[in-house]
Order: structure tokens, then C-alpha cells, then sequence
């Protein structure tokens, strides 16, 4: 899924957009048993409870392509006929839902209190312009579920007012929803479709994955992290230059990624889309075709089952990042055209230019 797909299923979480049909939940405590069930017709719910599960639920939509949400394929069908089954049910089923219940709380690695969500709910696809205006309706219906993993944390401890005795008394603590970990939303919705051989996952935490949790309860090929995406990038670089990368290189590569990330072009490159974006920034094609070589060995190595890597992964922050000497400096694009690197007295020395006044600890410096 790219990005305009994903914003377009978060506007389904709004009061006026909302057609979930039914919300399911089970409160699973830090010994992993089941304390409490939900089971709700969803718009029979007070408003109010229906707002916060929506700020809930959306987070699960939340987050950068390829670092918090990640499109994932099934090893085998056992897994997706289960989420067939689970989706097709309308969550009416107590059978289907209390087995899938089982599956994440066999497989989650959570330590501590937390509520399984799920919810069921159908969109009508309308039909769009390729400027994504709508020219009319369709009838082609997108049915899914959503399932939110959330913490339930302790509220803090502290005084509060008590309106039926008009006085102040220590608050009972109560445990509390948090934003989801991680969750998943399937099918995924592809090219505008449901598409039942993906899920799209959605994980907090873009260094590390429920390693478990994908592989067991999910069924899929483990994705790789955001950090290990940008790692095979630099090292793949770095390696096709023998450490001697040249400043305009990577400074045009930069401005290449930051364009593709920006445009609507599709967010996950293959090893062949990787080449042209390193083309079109000035690298001779002899070097491209070893940097490939490179990037392909690192991606076996690390086992990636794609062979892509997303735009947004590339560059590890949205600003340019210089390291020198132990010292990191992070600079936007408008700061950064202040900054060259030349060469004084024999050694490579970032030079910022001073057009305004210059400050250190707030003091001016003029020499």
C-alpha cells in the first residue's frame, strides 16, 4: 500500500465517513489470560466512545511507508484462510474470533496488560480521476478488519475533585488504553482493491518487529526494518566508492530520494528502480551495476524476501545529517546550501558560510 492509499482508508475513521459494522475486543491481563470481552454493534455505541476508539483505531493507519507500515506477503495460505475466515464472519462468530483471540496471545511479545481490538467495516470504492477527484460511484465494496494491539497502563496517581462531596480525595488509579504497538489491516488495499494476498502491518517500534507475532499469528515473511534498509543503502554506496564518496554525489542522491519521497511515484524500489534514481543523480553506470552487486549480496544476507527498498528509508532523518570529528550536525535543505566541503591544507573540511550574524552561547562573533 502507498500512502495515498493508506490516508484514503484512515478517512473511513471519521464520525461522518464511519460504516463499522461491529467492534470486538478482548482485555488480556500480564499472566496472558482473558479478563474482559468487548462485542459491540459499533454506531450503537454513545458517540463520545465512538470518537475515542477511532483516534485509537487510526493510529493503526499512522506512520511513515516502509518504517511504521509495511506491506507483508503470506508464507503459506493457512494463515490468510484464517483471516479469511475471521473477515467473512463480520466478527459475528464467537468460535472464529475466540481462536484468533488465542493466536495473538500465544504469539505476542508483550509484557503487561493490553486489549486485543478488532473491528469490521466496508467501504463502497468510489470511482476517481487520475488527480484523484471523483467521478462517480462503484460497485466494488472493500471489506476488511482492522486489529489494534494496545497497552493498558496505569493512570498516574494524584489528587482529584469529587463534585458529590464538594471536596478533594486521592484518585483511584485505573488502567487505561493506550495508542496501539502494532496491528494490521486486511486485506490490504492495493491499487485501490482489496488484495488478499497482502496485510498491511503496522508496527510503533521501526527498529525491531514481533518477530513472532508476524511469522506465527500473522503467518507472513518477516519485513525488513526501516534501519536495516538505510544500513544496506549507505554500506552499498560507501562499498561501490571504496569509502571515497565524492560530496556532489551524495548530496545529488539526496536531493533524488527527497523528490521521489515527495512525488507520487511509487514508494518501494526495486533493484533496477534503485539504479535509475542512482543514474539520474550523476553515477557512472559501471559503478551503478556494482552497486547493485553489492546491494544484492547484503540483501541475501540479511534474508530480505522483497529485493525492494523504500524511498523513505533511505535517509535516515528528514534533514541532512554531517558527522565530523564526533561532532553531528543537522541541517534542512534551506540551511544546508550554506554548507560545502573543501579542501584546506590538505584535509576535507565542512565550510558554513556566515551570511548573518554569527552567534556562540548567544554571544556575536565577528573574527
Amino acid at each position: 500500500m502507498q500512502t495515498k492509499e493508506f490516508n484514503e482508508v484512515k478517512k473511513q475513521f471519521k464520525i461522518t465517513n464511519c460504516n463499522i459494522s461491529r467492534l470486538r475486543g478482548c482485555y488480556v491481563n500480564d499472566k496472558k489470560e482473558k479478563v474482559s470481552y468487548i462485542n459491540h454493534t459499533f454506531l450503537n455505541l454513545p458517540e463520545e466512545e465512538q470518537h475515542k476508539y477511532l483516534e485509537i483505531l487510526k493510529k493503526t493507519l499512522t506512520g511513515k511507508i516502509g518504517k511504521n507500515l509495511l506491506d507483508m506477503k503470506f508464507r503459506d495460505s493457512s494463515r490468510q484462510k484464517s483471516l479469511i475466515a475471521l473477515r467473512d464472519s463480520g466478527l459475528k462468530d464467537d468460535k472464529i474470533i475466540d481462536s484468533f483471540y488465542d493466536s495473538v496471545i500465544e504469539s505476542v511479545n508483550y509484557v503487561g496488560n493490553y486489549l486485543i481490538l478488532v473491528i469490521d467495516q466496508m467501504y463502497d470504492i468510489p470511482c476517481k480521476a487520475e488527480d484523484n477527484t471523483k467521478i462517480g460511484e462503484s460497485d466494488d465494496v472493500y471489506h476488511y478488519v482492522l486489529c489494534s494491539i494496545c497497552p493498558m497502563d496505569l493512570s498516574k496517581a494524584g489528587i482529584s475533585y469529587f463534585e458529590s462531596d464538594n471536596e478533594f480525595h486521592n484518585a483511584e488509579r485505573s488502567f487505561m488504553v493506550k495508542p496501539p504497538i502494532m496491528g494490521f489491516l486486511y486485506p490490504a488495499f492495493n491499487e485501490r482493491m482489496e488484495d488478499r494476498e497482502s496485510i498491511a502491518f503496522y508496527s510503533k517500534d521501526t527498529k525491531k518487529f514481533d518477530d513472532a507475532f508476524v511469522n506465527t499469528c500473522l503467518g507472513c515473511y518477516l519485513p525488513t526494518s526501516a534501519n536495516t534498509q538505510q544500513t544496506i543503502f549507505s554500506e552499498s554506496l560507501s562499498e561501490t566508492y571504496d569509502d571515497k564518496c565524492s560530496f556532489d554525489l551524495v548530496e545529488n542522491i539526496t536531493e533524488k530520494v527527497k523528490e521521489l519521497s515527495e512525488s507520487n511515484a511509487k514508494e518501494s524500489l526495486t533493484e533496477n528502480g534503485i539504479g535509475h534514481m542512482l543514474e539520474s543523480s550523476g553515477m557512472e553506470k559501471g559503478k551503478v551495476e556494482t552497486f547493485k552487486s553489492i546491494m544484492k549480496s547484503k540483501m541475501e544476507e540479511n534474508e530480505m524476501q522483497d529485493k525492494e527498498i523504500n524511498v523513505n528509508n533511505i535517509l535516515p532523518d528528514k534533514k541532512n545529517v554531517y558527522e565530523i570529528n564526533g561532532l553531528k550536525i543537522k541541517a534542512d535543505e534551506q540551511q544546508s546550501k550554506y554548507m560545502e566541503v573543501k579542501k584546506i591544507d590538505g584535509k576535507l573540511c565542512l565550510v558554513i558560510e556566515t551570511s548573518e550574524e554569527f552567534k556562540m552561547n548567544g554571544i556575536p562573533i565577528t573574527e
